[in-house]
């Protein structure tokens, strides 16, 4: 299984942390929603 080039650039560790960062808007995100929609149950 090939890796996609982009992830093997010098930087590789700097986007992983933006990728790691903008994961965890998108997770609080979802929970606060899921916590929106079992407030409404």
């Amino acid at each position: 299984m090939l890796s996609h080039p982009f992830w093997q650039q010098e930087g590789g560790a700097y986007i992983m942390d933006i990728f790691t960062f903008i994961l965890s808007i998108v997770a609080s995100v979802v929970a606060y929603f899921i916590c929106k929609w079992l407030d409404k149950r």
